[in-house]
């Protein structure tokens, strides 16, 4: 810096300080509660007359479009935003499966422990309508239902069992996120 001259070395102050600040508002915003969210963005809200305000205002509005765009991902899939928690990444990562003829399947204390930390990890982040499974594992689910179709009562118990045994106290929850984001409207 200094080999730039005073006025080069003053300018590349203010914008090392300028990334560093957009860094530390923006480091982690996916994993972080609401109003934590909007502390960080007012801290970089520039005031009208402060030096460089035009390039804090276009710093301000960069982190403005992130944390945006994080709660875009929140409201289309909150199950999925809660994957980036430390809690629902750990309970993913230690999920065991068992090899059968028909395929691989999660063992229910892994799908239940996985669900439980995603259930968890949304209320952290502040999602008013958490699911407990993603928008493509609801589908896969209510695919599945569709499949059986209305008129299968031994195919809907044979599914409902399957669906109790692999999420325990967690069934409803997984069932009832499922139509809502396969958009199913079923009682």
């Amino acid at each position: 810096p200094r080999s730039m001259g005073e006025e080069g070395a003053r300018a590349w102050e203010v914008q090392r300080s300028r990334a560093r600040r957009f860094f530390e508002a923006t480091t982690g915003i996916e994993s972080l509660p609401e109003g934590e969210i909007e502390r960080r963005l007012q801290a970089l809200q520039p005031r009208p007359g402060q030096e460089g305000y035009v390039e804090e205002t276009q710093l301000y509005d960069r982190a403005r479009r992130q944390a945006d765009a994080s709660r875009e991902a929140r409201a289309k899939d909150p199950a999925l935003a809660a994957e980036r928690i430390p809690s629902v990444a750990e309970a993913r990562q230690q999920a065991q499966y068992d090899e059968t003829p028909e395929g691989r399947s999660i063992r229910p204390e892994s799908a239940q422990a996985i669900v439980r930390a995603r259930l968890a990890a949304q209320q952290q982040l502040g999602i008013r309508e958490p699911h407990a499974v993603t928008v493509s594992e609801g589908r896969a689910i209510a695919r599945q239902l569709r499949f059986i179709g209305e008129d299968d009562g031994a195919g809907l118990e044979r599914f409902m069992g399957t669906l109790r045994k692999t999420y325990g106290e967690f069934a409803d929850d997984v069932l009832v996120s499922s139509l809502q984001l396969a958009n199913v409207n079923r009682e």
